[in-house]
C-alpha cells in the first residue's frame, strides 16, 4: 500500500483574475525566488510584481469585515462557501493548487495512491483572552483542505481518499516539541512495509520540521519525498508544479545503522540481520523509483550485502548450524571467513551461555546449559577413543554400550570403569546392581557381559548421564597415571559437572514453570529444595548445586579441563592481533561473536 503525507499552507491556492492565477496568501520568502522571477516574460513579471494589490483588491469587494480581508483563514472561508453553492461547478477552473497539484500528479498517476493524508491547522480565534487574539487563527488551513478535497475530487475522481488530519486546536503551529510529539504518533499507525510519498512543503517551518523528522525516524522504510519546484510561470498559467522525487536515504541510514549497533550490544544478530535485510529492499526500491541522488547506493548495496553474510553466520551458529555459518562466509568477509575453519562446538555452547546470562535471556540459557552438558561428555567419549564400544550405528541417538566388545577388547578399561562407577556416589549406579544381579563378578572382577532386558539388544547397555561422566573418567584413568595433568583436570571437570547436576535436572522445570524463570526464580528454586526436595533426583543432587549466580563459573571450569583432556587450544581472534582467551564468563571477548560484532561495526562505520 502507497499513501501520500503533506502539510498545506497559504501558498497552495490561487485564484484567476484577469486571466492569471494569482496566490493569495504567497507572502513566504522562498529560496529560488528569484531564479523563479528571472524566468518570467515582462509581462508575467508585471503581473506578479501587481498581484498582491490584485489579491487584496478582490477580497475587499467579497469580504465586509476589512480588518479580516487580509486574512488567509478567512479568504479560504469565503471561497469555500461560494464553491459550494456553484452548480455547475464553475469555481473549479478559477482555482489552481498549483505546487500541491504538482505533488498529486507524481503520487497519484505515476504511484497509483488512492488515500492522501494532509495535516490541517484549525486554531482558536483569541487566546483564552477575548482581547488577545492568536496570530496562528489568520493563516490555519482548515478551509483551504475542504478547497482542496472538493477541488482534487473533481481533478482525480471519487475514488481518491483525501483524509484531514486536524491538530489539536490547543497546540500552536509554531511549537515544535508538541508538534513533533503529534506527527509521531500519527506515524505509529502505520504498518512498517507501507510505502510512503511525504511532502513537506506547506505549514509552518516547525509543521515541515516535525514532518520530516517524524518520518524520517519511523519504522517505516519504504519513503520517497516529493518535492516540487517553484515555477511561477507555471504558477501564474494555472499549471502544476513539476515535482522532484528525493530520499532522505542516508540520513535513513545512519539511523538503520545505530539501530543495528544497538542490538549487537545485546548480541541480537537476528534483530540486526532483519533491519538490514528491510534496508536492503528499501535501497532496491529506491532504485526501482529512479530518486536522485543516489549514485553511491551500489557502494552501500555491496558492503550491506557482506554485513548481511556475517550476521546470518551468527544466526547460524546461535542455531547449532554449523554447515549454514559456513555457506555464508564468502570472500567479501575477509578474515572473517576464518572463522569456519577453527570453529569449536563446546566453545560456542558455552560462549552461548555467557550471552544468554548477560542479557537475562534465562530459559535459553538453561537449554544451553543442558545441551553443552551432554555435548562435553559426547565429544570427549569421540576423543578419547571410547566411541567404538557403543552401537553408534542403530541407535545413533543414544549411548548404548557394548559391555561383551568392552571386556573382550579392553578388560582393563572395563574394570577401571567399573570400579568408578562403582565409587562414584551420586549415582546409585544400575550398571553396578546389572552386573551384581547377573553374577557377571569373579573374584570381585567384571568378567562377563551384561544381557540387556530386550533380549533384542543382546549385550548392549544404556548408559545415563551419570554414567557417560563415569565412561569418560574411566577413559581417562586408564590412560593416565595418577597426578597427571589430564587426570587432574578430568577431576575438575567432573566436580564442575556434579555442580551443575541440580540444574540439569531441574532446568526444565524452572523454563515451563508458572512462575517463570529468572535468576532470582533460579536461586529461590535451589532455596526451597534444599528444604524440601521434590523427587529423588532433586534429593540427590542438591547438596552438592552451586548456587546460581556460579553456575557460569563451573561451566569455565568444565570446558577448560575438556580442551585440556582433548588437547585442544583455544582459536585466535581474527579482528584481534593480541592472544585472546575466550574463558572469561563475564566480559568480552566472547568467541566468534565478539570477533563478528566488531567486524559488522566497522564495516557499518566505514560505510559513510
Amino acid at each position: 500500500m502507497t499513501i501520500l503525507i503533506a502539510n498545506i499552507g497559504t501558498s497552495d491556492i490561487a485564484i484567476k483574475i484577469d486571466g492569471y492565477y494569482l496566490p493569495i496568501g504567497f507572502d513566504r520568502l522562498e529560496p529560488n525566488l528569484d531564479e523563479a522571477v528571472a524566468e518570467l516574460s515582462n509581462i508575467e513579471k508585471a503581473v506578479w510584481d501587481t498581484h498582491k494589490a490584485k489579491i487584496d483588491d478582490f477580497f475587499k469587494k467579497h469580504i465586509p469585515d476589512s480588518k479580516k480581508t487580509f486574512y488567509f483563514r478567512e479568504r479560504t472561508r469565503y471561497i469555500l462557501e461560494e464553491y459550494k453553492k456553484e452548480e455547475p461547478d464553475a469555481w473549479y477552473d478559477l482555482l489552481s493548487p498549483g505546487r500541491l497539484w504538482g505533488v498529486m500528479e507524481a503520487a497519484i498517476r505515476e504511484e497509483q495512491v488512492t488515500e492522501v493524508h494532509i495535516f490541517v491547522t484549525d486554531q482558536p480565534e483569541f487566546e483564552g483572552d477575548p482581547l488577545q487574539e492568536n496570530p496562528g487563527y489568520k493563516t490555519d488551513s482548515v478551509h483551504l483542505f475542504y478547497i482542496l478535497k472538493r477541488w482534487f475530487g473533481r481533478e482525480f475522481g471519487d475514488t481518491l481518499n483525501i483524509i484531514p488530519v486536524i491538530i489539536p486546536k490547543q497546540l500552536p503551529a509554531i511549537d515544535q516539541d508538541g508538534l513533533l510529539n503529534e506527527y509521531y504518533g500519527f506515524f505509529n499507525q502505520f504498518d512498517k512495509s507501507t510505502k510512503i510519498l511525504v511532502s513537506v512543503k506547506g505549514g509552518t517551518p516547525q509543521m515541515q520540521t516535525a514532518l520530516r523528522v517524524q518520518a524520517i525516524s519511523s519504522d517505516i522504510a519504504n519513503q520517497i519525498y516529493l518535492e516540487p519546484e517553484l515555477s511561477l510561470k507555471r504558477l501564474l498559467t494555472g499549471k502544476p508544479s513539476k515535482c522532484r522525487k528525493i530520499s532522505y536515504w542516508r540520513y535513513q541510514r545512519i539511523q538503520k545503522y545505530q539501530t543495528v549497533k544497538q542490538l549487537l550490544n545485546r548480541w541480537d544478530f537476528d534483530g540486526g540481520l532483519t533491519i538490514l535485510q528491510q534496508w536492503e529492499k528499501t535501497l532496491e526500491s529506491l532504485k526501482a523509483d529512479h530518486i536522485e541522488g543516489i549514485k553511491n547506493i551500489e557502494e552501500s548495496e555491496n558492503r550491506i550485502q557482506s554485513i548481511i553474510h556475517a550476521l546470518s553466520m551468527a544466526v547460524g551458529y546461535l542455531n547449532l548450524d554449523k554447515t549454514y555459518a559456513e555457506t555464508q562466509a564468502n570472500l567479501s568477509l575477509g578474515k572473517l571467513a576464518d572463522l569456519t575453519t577453527s570453529y569449536n562446538h563446546l566453545l560456542n555452547l558455552y560462549t552461548q551461555c555467557c550471552l544468554f546470562w548477560e542479557v537475562d535471556r534465562i530459559a535459553d540459557f538453561l537449554t544451553r546449559m543442558g545441551s553443552f552438558y551432554e555435548e562435553t561428555l559426547h565429544k570427549l567419549i569421540d576423543d578419547l577413543e571410547g566411541k567404538i564400544y557403543f552401537d553408534r550405528e542403530r541407535y545413533p541417538d543414544d549411548w548404548y554400550l557394548d559391555t561383551q566388545k568392552l571386556l573382550s577388547q579392553n578388560e582393563s578399561l572395563a574394570q577401571k570403569f567399573y570400579q568408578v562407577e562403582k565409587s562414584y556416589l551420586r549415582n546409585s549406579s544400575t550398571l553396578v546392581k546389572q552386573i551384581n544381579n547377573q553374577s557377571c563378578l569373579q573374584n570381585e572382577i567384571w568378567r562377563t557381559p551384561i544381557q540387556a532386558q530386550d533380549r533384542r539388544l543382546g549385550f548392549l547397555f544404556k548408559l545415563g548421564r551419570l554414567t557417560q561422566i563415569n565412561f569418560v573418567a574411566a577413559l581417562v584413568y586408564y590412560n593416565n597415571s595418577p597426578g597427571n595433568r589430564k587426570v587432574l583436570a578430568c577431576q575438575k571437570m567432573v566436580k564442575g559437572m556434579q555442580a551443575l547436576d541440580y540444574w540439569f535436572a531441574k532446568r526444565n522445570q524452572l523454563i515451563h514453570g508458572a512462575k517463570g524463570v529468572s535468576k532470582l526464580r533460579m536461586q529461590e528454586a535451589l532455596e526451597q529444595d534444599k528444604q524440601q526436595p521434590q523427587n529423588d533426583n532433586i534429593r540427590n543432587t542438591v547438596p552438592y548445586a552451586c548456587d546460581a549466580n556460579q553456575i557460569l563459573s563451573q561451566m569455565t571450569n568444565i570446558v577448560r579441563s575438556a580442551l585440556t583432556l582433548m588437547g585442544t587450544t583455544q582459536p585466535a581472534s581474527v579482528t584481534d592481533s593480541n592472544p585472546t582467551d575466550y574463558l572469561h564468563p563475564n566480559k568480552e571477548p566472547y568467541y566468534l561473536y565478539s570477533d563478528i560484532c566488531e567486524w559488522v561495526i566497522d564495516t557499518l562505520n566505514s560505510d559513510v
